[in-house]
């Protein structure tokens, strides 16, 4: 009750406050008295229903939720309470809050009630005049002369033979002649109901005022200030005190000398009184609509075709993953809900989604790959959560395979691209797809195109939070399955591909300016490479293209990529879309780079650039990286060594003996980095160490439960993971 209440009357001071600025800014002061009277009364009348009002005249959508909730407050009653239901009856501070409030009303209104009792005992006392418009009370009391609805208080001490006694008297008359007790009652009764409101207070002063503007005019005539003069110091003097706080110059008392005295119409006075009808209607439209949810209607596969996902919940069991720095909030649980909400939304989008895992249970990197092998799927996604030694860092990241050992690279460059751009329009993500130096089993090891998603960082507050909300876990949901849809449409388009080779069509070109290679990605998923001769005479990677200083330079003879002109340095249409390095850069950018740093160029062109980065690439997308790239998001610095240490029982070994160790004489492997690393090992453990212990240093532990893969935060953000074979467990 007392939040209905508070938002009543938080509509009712937005809506008189809006209407009261306009009538001090515009009206106030201006000859046009009767106006304004019916201008302050239709303000409080207007502020006092609108509130009230709640159906919208017409509905609007949108996806911002903090919008909807501040225009839903707006424009509802409050919605609905829930009120506990107790044995013993109990008093809360709201509770406690409404009944002072309504403490104080019932003074108020007690007190005007006795106001009026008042005036009808003093018509009782003494004698009264029946006349054509009113009753006439002569009276001794210092307050007369007043008048009340009908009845004109008089003072028996001014005389009606003298003209000042006589203009008195017409001042009253013309009071109970336009009903201005009608209007004090009313602005008395709502100033005790709402007196919360200090709106209202200062509407009542200034009708009160223009009351006497109005009877100034009916009873002076000839704007006689001598007149005027002489009738207020009559009623100041009279027989009560006249006191030095009152002077003539109080400014009510200036107001109506200055108001009875001006006779000039004041500039634009037909367009300030026109004026207040735009800003009613705005008004009223301000409360008139409700915002709500938006139903985007998901996109959906290509008619005729199927796409089968897999969505990877990662940790579960006795894997907890990582944790919350505070609280009781593990990594695996939020996976969990996130893949399973992934697959109730997923029919929708026309994709069939498969879960590793649809409750708590454990399961090692292998198995799940397997897992992954059997359902024969189209594409995988791994869900994780970061955690970092510290809470400052936050946001998303998108991980894909360190090399193309699976085949499956350049799909998966697509699908995480598509990840990428869906994810950034709600939440802040790595604009760059990651490939960590020490490879991710589930990525590296998969036979399908996959890609890992660390959807923040359960040690940044503001991540966490968010994490625990159900409207963005729904949201990420949708986020990853319309960027599946992208990358299924994507890959079934086979009128998307605008390059051929052989009458096949092609999705995708990376051109290696090392090598002088042209690797091929085609629509069914096949990989071939050809040599650079080849790719130019089958016109795959543009009308021109020639080595300089064994650096592969390409030129767009055909207006479409790049154009070369010697020492002047490249030259890039706008039209089209550059990244470098994983970076969105402008034309300016582009001219400055150096032709001969240029390690590889991707092309892509026509619905292969759209899908992958929306409006944007329409005109073509040239993605570069150069031959000083990171890679990787380790704290490794260009041109510096980044293999690892490997240890082997506690001996150092060469990563081509690691090589040779069989992962089931594996018991754990442990990542050490950063300042933890260098604890251990010193310098020689500045780029990272893999220690592993096989099953022949030590045994099994007592309970006879075999060794996981334990996760501790460790500098830079990343668990310490066990291996499989000498690549990173997820």
């Amino acid at each position: 009750m007392l939040q209905l209440l508070c938002i009543y009357l938080l509509k009712t001071i937005i809506i008189s406050g809006l209407l009261f600025s306009y009538y001090w800014f515009a009206l106030r002061n201006k000859r046009f008295h009767y106006y304004n009277r019916f201008y302050l009364l239709a303000a409080v009348a207007v502020s006092l229903v609108l509130p009230l009002i709640n159906e919208p005249i017409f509905t609007l959508s949108s996806q911002n939720d903090n919008a909807i909730s501040l225009f839903n407050v707006m424009h509802s009653s409050g919605g609905e309470e829930v009120v506990p239901v107790t044995k013993t009856p109990t008093f809360d501070l709201g509770q406690l809050t409404l009944m002072l409030i309504a403490i104080i009303t019932m003074a108020f209104l007690i007190r005007l009630l006795y106001r009026i009792v008042v005036i009808y005992r003093i018509k009782q006392k003494f004698p009264v005049t029946p006349m054509a418009d009113f009753d006439f009370i002569a009276t001794n009391i210092s307050q007369a002369p007043f008048s009340f609805l009908r009845n004109v208080f008089w003072r028996n001490d001014i005389s009606l033979n003298e003209q000042t006694g006589r203009l008195i008297l017409q001042h009253e008359i013309a009071h109970i002649q336009q009903k201005h007790t009608l209007d004090k009652l009313f602005m008395q009764i709502v100033n005790a109901l709402c007196w919360l409101n200090p709106v209202y207070i200062l509407i009542q002063k200034e009708l009160y005022i223009i009351h006497e503007f109005i009877a100034d005019d009916k009873s002076v005539t000839d704007k006689d200030t001598a007149a005027f003069a002489a009738m207020l110091l009559q009623v100041h003097y009279g027989d009560f005190k006249f006191y030095p706080a009152q002077p003539f110059f109080y400014s009510p008392v200036k107001r109506r000398l200055i108001m009875l005295t001006t006779s000039k119409e004041p500039r634009f006075s037909y367009l300030r009184r026109i004026m207040a009808l735009p800003l009613i209607a705005c008004t009223v439209l301000l409360f008139a609509f409700k915002l709500q949810k938006e139903e985007v209607t998901p996109l959906s596969i290509a008619p005729n075709t199927s796409f089968k996902l897999v969505i990877d919940a990662g940790h579960g069991g006795t894997d907890d993953g990582a944790n919350a720095l505070a609280g009781n909030v593990k990594e695996k649980d939020i996976t969990l809900l996130i893949a399973k909400k992934i697959q109730s939304l997923s029919a929708s989008y026309g994709i069939d989604v498969l879960l590793t895992r649809d409750r708590d249970i454990t399961l090692n990197p292998a198995e799940r790959v397997q897992k992954i092998a059997d359902m024969h799927a189209d594409a995988c996604v791994s869900i994780h959560i970061n955690a970092a030694p510290d809470a400052k860092p936050s946001g998303m990241e998108v991980c894909i395979a360190k090399d193309n050992k699976n085949g499956q690279l350049d799909k998966s460059k697509i699908l995480g691209s598509a990840l990428i751009q869906k994810l950034s329009s709600n939440f802040t993500v790595q604009p760059a797809l990651l490939q960590k130096q020490v490879g991710i089993w589930i990525l590296q090891a998969n036979s399908i195109p996959a890609a890992l998603i660390e959807c923040g960082y359960l040690s940044n507050k503001d991540d966490l939070s968010a994490l625990q909300k159900e409207e963005i876990i729904e949201r990420i949901a949708n986020n990853i399955l319309a960027s599946v849809v992208s990358y299924a449409n994507r890959r079934n388009d086979n009128n998307g591909a605008s390059m051929m080779y052989d009458n096949v069509k092609l999705q995708s070109v990376n051109v290696n300016a090392a090598n002088k290679k042209v690797d091929m990605v085609f629509l069914n998923g096949d990989t071939k490479t050809i040599t650079l001769d080849e790719a130019i005479d089958k016109n795959i990677v543009g009308e021109t293209y020639h080595v300089e200083k064994d650096t592969l330079i390409p030129t767009n003879a055909d207006k479409k990529v790049i154009e070369a002109k010697g020492a002047e340095g490249n030259k890039i249409l706008s039209t089209v879309l550059y990244v470098i390095n994983g970076v969105l850069k402008n034309k300016a950018d582009m001219e400055k780079l150096d032709p001969n740093t240029i390690k590889s160029i991707d092309v892509l062109k026509g619905e292969n650039a759209t899908l992958v980065y929306g409006e944007k690439g329409k005109n073509g997308v040239i993605i570069i990286t150069t031959k000083d790239a990171i890679t990787t998001t380790e704290n490794s610095k260009a041109g510096e060594e980044t293999t690892p240490v490997y240890v082997l029982d506690g001996n150092f070994i060469s990563a081509e003996e690691m090589k040779l160790i069989k992962p089931e004489d594996i018991l754990s492997v442990n990542v050490l980095k950063g300042a933890s690393a260098a604890k251990a090992y010193g310098k020689a453990g500045k780029n990272g160490v893999v220690e592993i212990t096989t099953k022949e240093k030590k045994q099994p532990a007592a309970d006879g439960k075999s060794s996981k893969a334990t996760f501790k935060n460790i500098n830079g953000g990343f668990p310490v993971i066990a291996l499989y074979n000498a690549k990173r467990v997820c």
